[in-house]
């Protein structure tokens, strides 16, 4: 039978860097590494230690083998796990070090947002991080280091950072890395007598269906503009808005990554631009037509939005912030309490109910 983490905990530990500190014991067994004045204690160790266990359960070949008897990137599991934990600890460390090397500290507003950020969360998870000998204190710590690592990326790759990200690249990426679309959510369902609604099956649906199809046909032959389009849908037996009547129901309209593993991505990947596609979930009642628009209408608009361009920088810079970090991390001279991380049973980071 398959082994994994408790799904609690692994939402939680998806969601953040956990760079934390737990409950400081005077003890040997207490710490788990040291540099520059600061001691982490073993509880830091542990956090890394569960974040690499998940990381290697999606990394397993076998989901029906037990992780820990497989291998990782071509070693035994629990090495890389082991490995792994201390990878973080050192990018831990590197994190302060290039906060500190550039003057870089959170504002009381930041601090606060943050702690109110993990006061917030912690209800939903407090059973689980007691049972793990987690303090709220510590979970706090984790949200102020994420708070602190964003302030740095920005300090690096922001707008007036160290290394400046040209508009003309922001755009350039935009335009290779998304699509900008319209699209129809089309409701397969028709009336009951009791004002209630059921999906439509057989000889209904295929003929819904074929009337849709035909009304994409005649978009994409240029019959029918996007206008046209609405008119028909909206006056059919299967108009569906939650948000609009028909007399106001307009196409939705956004600009989404590219994911050629997504239904979405594949037929927007499939479809020329100026064209109309059909996604099928018709047999759970809804069928979507998209409308593949020219991003480069929108590229220019999209990018003047600040918000827009952070999110975009972020995921153009990302990698290279990661490798600064870690080839920070690497040239430091951390001391290890190899001792007190080899008592640490991965093993319980497998166990179910």
């Amino acid at each position: 039978m398959k082994k994994s983490f408790k799904t609690v905990l692994a939402l939680i530990l998806a969601a953040a860097a956990l760079f934390a500190l737990a409950g400081c014991r005077s003890s040997a067994m207490s710490w788990s590494a040291k540099y520059d004045g600061e001691t982490l204690p073993i509880g830091t160790y542990i956090y890394f230690l569960a974040y690499s266990a998940n990381e290697a359960s999606t990394k397993a070949q076998d989901s029906e083998t037990d992780v820990l008897k497989q291998q990782i990137d071509g070693e035994d599991a629990e090495t890389w796990i082991r490995e792994r934990a201390k990878f973080y600890l050192r990018n831990y460390f590197a994190a302060q070090k290039m906060m500190k090397d550039r003057g870089l500290s959170l504002s009381e507003e930041e601090q606060k947002q943050a702690k109110t950020t993990a006061t917030s969360y912690w209800s939903s998870m407090a059973t689980v991080m007691d049972e793990y000998g987690v303090a709220f204190t510590s979970y706090e710590k984790t949200v102020l280091e994420q708070v602190a690592i964003s302030k740095l990326f920005d300090a690096i790759y922001g707008e007036d950072g160290e290394i400046e990200t040209p508009i003309s690249d922001i755009k350039e990426y935009l335009e290779s890395n998304y699509f900008s679309y319209h699209y129809a959510i089309i409701g397969l369902y028709k009336e009951t007598e009791e004002d209630g609604s059921d999906r439509l099956t057989d000889e209904e649906l295929e003929a819904a269906l074929a009337e849709i199809n035909g009304w994409i046909d005649d978009y994409n032959s240029g019959k029918i503009d996007k206008d046209g389009f609405v008119k028909l849908y909206t006056e059919s037996s299967y108009f569906f808005s939650e948000n609009m009547e028909a007399e106001e129901y307009e196409l939705e309209e956004t600009i989404g990554k590219m994911d050629e593993t997504s239904d979405f991505g594949k037929i927007l990947k499939d479809t020329e631009i100026g064209k109309a596609a059909a996604v099928d979930y018709s047999t759970s009642g809804i069928y979507y037509v998209l409308f593949k628009d020219d991003i480069k209408d929108q590229s220019v608009t999209y990018v003047a939005d600040e918000s827009h361009r952070q999110a975009l920088v972020r995921e153009m810079r990302q990698d290279d912030f990661d490798e600064l970090v870690e080839k920070t991390g690497e040239s430091l001279e951390i001391e290890f309490n190899e001792k007190a991380m080899a008592k640490q049973d991965v093993s319980k980071f497998f166990k179910t109910k």
